[in-house]
């Protein structure tokens, strides 16, 4: 067992970045080509994750609990908040499940929750947490690419259908201007987080494409 939990241990990190990979994502045979198969994989993803955390807290309980920190207690009041209105509102069974436009009801949120709680809890060193964000990064600056492509090149590309407001791998412009504003600032705190020099203006040529990325989104 221990041997398999410090295996874990080292491929948690790479396995968390993968969850940032997730926008790039689109199966053209689903109604909705753009969500479903996305959040399919995402909670996937988080309930490997979660099952791997499960083994390093039966290996170690005291070094790989939760730390309680003001953040963490404040995300599991939200969550606590969204889980008695979701039972106690007009419909339940909906505020639960969502649609598949949208998939952020109850069940999807509380895999975002797991994802945090697992990610403070293993992860500890800056170079394990700037694995997650170089992973964010690539695939956020991925998406960014592809609407440049569908702005500047082929704007019926990914069912674009010739719009100006491009919308990427995200089948939303707003979507993707908000994708671009949250690269615009994970590029900017990297840039000063990182060591390396080449990491660093990666991070930086990330942001600004975010940057530009909300203006192309048109939102």
């Amino acid at each position: 067992l221990r041997r398999m939990s410090h295996r874990i241990r080292r491929l948690l990190p790479y396995l968390i970045s993968l969850a940032f990979i997730t926008p790039l994502i689109i199966f053209n045979n689903y109604i909705f080509p753009f969500i479903v198969p996305k959040i399919v994989v995402f909670r996937s993803l988080v309930l490997i994750i979660t099952g791997c955390y499960g083994v390093l807290l039966v290996s170690n309980f005291k070094k790989y609990r939760p730390r309680f920190s003001f953040l963490t207690i404040s995300i599991l009041l939200f969550w606590l908040s969204f889980a008695i209105s979701t039972f106690v509102g007009v419909d339940w069974y909906h505020s639960f499940w969502d649609n598949h436009e949208r998939m952020l009801g109850l069940f999807t949120i509380t895999h975002y929750v797991l994802l945090y709680l697992v990610a403070s809890s293993v992860l500890e060193t800056e170079r394990e947490w700037n694995t997650v964000f170089r992973g964010a990064l690539i695939g956020g600056a991925l998406v960014m690419l592809i609407g440049v492509w569908q702005k500047f090149v082929d704007p019926q590309a990914l069912l674009n259908n010739g719009s100006w407001r491009v919308s990427a791998t995200l089948g939303n412009s707003i979507y993707y201007s908000g994708y671009g504003l949250f690269l615009m600032f994970l590029g900017g705190l990297q840039f000063f987080r990182e060591q390396s020099k080449t990491w660093k203006y990666i991070a930086l040529g990330v942001g600004l494409l975010g940057f530009f990325g909300i203006f192309l989104g048109g939102t």
